[in-house]
């Protein structure tokens, strides 16, 4: 069984990690992405070409998984902490 000690490191090691991966996604520019290809996509043009644009939505499904994923760790951790 974990002493208190050693899940408050443990926590705070976590939180660390979540930082570094938050600056590895580099959350901002993220979202600023998505929004750019949310407006591309919504130009009925975009869908003319079909390579393209599933290639555009291919990267928009990653980007929004990620940053779903990033969501969800760090909510189950705020959990925790409260």
């Amino acid at each position: 069984m974990l002493e208190n000690y050693e899940i408050v490191k443990a926590i705070e090691d976590f939180e660390k990690r979540i930082e570094e991966l938050e600056m590895v996604i580099d959350v901002s520019k993220t979202e600023v992405d998505l929004q750019e290809k949310e407006v591309l996509m919504s130009n009925p043009n975009f869908w003319s070409n079909q390579e393209v644009s599933s290639k555009v939505l291919k990267i928009v499904k990653e980007e929004k998984d990620r940053l779903q994923t990033l969501k969800s760790i760090k909510s189950k951790l705020e959990e925790l902490v409260f």
